[in-house]
């Protein structure tokens, strides 16, 4: 029982008791694990049997050529749109395509428009190259 979340991300939750592992299909592209950023090699197009999904874990994707902006939550807080403007708790993962190309969207409204949106874009080769990883966004 997997689903996508746009066209970046594929959740692939664990729906029978007891089970530590999960099958999934992963259409054509290239993925990654979202926390880890390791690419799941072999897999676009294919089914992946006994994906390993241990206890309070949900395997969670992210498309080659995404990315993906992330709010960090303090244990214990809801984190609110003033918070994440003043500390700076957005960051942006960056998954590349075979092609080493990767873009996203961020759209943020704290109701002054101050900031209301971005798109990122990043890519290359040679000087201009940015490498796939974790960026951290200033506001």
């Amino acid at each position: 029982t997997q689903s996508t979340g746009g066209s970046h991300l594929m959740v692939c939750p664990v729906v029978t008791q007891g089970a530590t592992s999960v099958w999934i299909y992963f259409p054509p592209s290239r993925w990654y694990e979202l926390w880890s950023m390791v690419e799941i090699e072999g897999a676009a197009g294919d089914v992946v049997p006994n994906y390993p999904a241990p206890i309070h874990t949900i395997p969670v994707f992210a498309r080659g050529g995404s990315i993906i902006p992330i709010v960090r939550e303090e244990e214990g807080t809801t984190p609110t749109m003033e918070s994440m403007l003043a500390r700076s708790d957005i960051s942006l993962h960056v998954y590349l395509c075979h092609m080493g190309h990767a873009n996203g969207r961020l759209f943020v409204d704290d109701g002054s428009l101050r900031f209301s949106g971005a798109v990122f874009c990043v890519g290359g080769t040679g000087r201009g190259f940015v490498p796939q990883g974790i960026f951290f966004l200033r506001m």
